[in-house]
């Protein structure tokens, strides 16, 4: 059983060395439904501009993803000079150290703890990622959110190389 998954773990992680276009993901966090299904279409839509960026299928779970891009839109209220106020924070997740750390725990002839090995399993079957990257902008209007994204994108593509 565990050569088998060792052997899962491998051809995983060998699809994704310096694999390019880098499969990833992204996440929108939003409580306003319209605003986050036009902030998803953006982003899909940018992330297809990038030779280097490919979006990794949703649908299988299996899917290698290098770098995950979280995104949380949150419209400001509180505000006694503008309504219109909304702040986008971006971070950028990490899968590749979690899948070296898989390789290096379950390679043949390690002495890793079998607590280790679970907890690396979990890490990797979770979707565990290291935080990479995190950016904050906030605008006076909404409409303002395409350019904020297209440099968001923008920086997660230039930065992808270096995760």
């Amino acid at each position: 059983m565990k050569k088998f998954v060792f052997i899962i773990l491998l051809l995983s992680f060998s699809t994704l060395v310096f694999a390019e276009p880098y499969p990833v993901k992204f996440k929108i966090m939003c409580q306003n439904p319209e605003k986050k299904e036009k902030l998803e279409k953006k982003i899909s839509d940018l992330i297809k501009r990038y030779d280097n960026l490919t979006l990794s299928n949703n649908k299988n779970k299996r899917d290698p993803t290098v770098a995950k891009m979280w995104v949380y839109a949150l419209e400001f209220k509180e505000s006694n000079k503008n309504n219109k106020i909304w702040t986008f924070l971006v971070a950028h997740t990490s899968h590749l150290p979690i899948r070296a750390l898989v390789m290096e725990v379950f390679k043949e002839g390690n002495t890793s703890s079998k607590n280790l090995k679970e907890i690396t399993l979990n890490l990797f079957s979770n979707k565990g990622g290291i935080l990479k990257y995190l950016n904050l902008s906030i605008v006076d209007d909404f409409k303002k959110s395409d350019e904020i994204m297209e440099k968001f994108v923008h920086h997660f593509s230039e930065r992808i190389v270096k995760y």
